[in-house]
């Protein structure tokens, strides 16, 4: 049923991130939640969020806004599922991370444009370690002969 997941998630979660049974988790978690919420994450989205970022409830609202800000610069509609996938992607990369990471696209031709287009499509193309991202692009754009759209 749904409650013996939501037991066995909340059950992992405690074992992965003790900290929610202490007092941090009290001051956090009750400023986090609505402020996911206010962005329009549905129930199910922020308790998901809850358990696959728990780290990030622990850093409180302060934390958590400017990577939903960053999201909507992005272009992601609140509201949206993958609003919610932006604000995981964007968890935990650094503003210097981010712009490394769209040098490089721009190196090999992308706007501004193609970059907001692809961080609606899929903001996790934004996570993509440099080395990597360098190495793929070569390849698509070089060898195939793949041209930014």
């Amino acid at each position: 049923s749904s409650n013996d997941n939501d037991n066995v998630m909340l059950i992992n979660a405690i074992k992965s991130s003790s900290w929610l049974l202490g007092p941090s988790a009290k001051k956090s978690i009750p400023d986090v939640i609505p402020l996911l919420q206010s962005y329009g994450l549905t129930p199910e989205q922020v308790k998901t969020f809850a358990i696959r970022k728990t780290r990030y409830l622990s850093l409180g609202s302060k934390a958590i806004e400017p990577i939903l800000i960053r999201v909507e610069i992005l272009g992601i509609p609140r509201g949206t599922p993958m609003f919610y996938h932006g604000i995981c992607a964007l968890c935990g990369q650094s503003e210097s991370n981010l712009e490394s990471r769209v040098g490089i696209y721009k190196k090999y031709g992308f706007t501004d444009n193609h970059l907001l287009t692809l961080g609606r499509k899929n903001p996790y193309a934004l996570l993509i370690p440099d080395p990597k991202l360098s190495k793929c692009l070569d390849f698509f754009m070089n060898e195939v002969g793949y041209e930014p759209v």
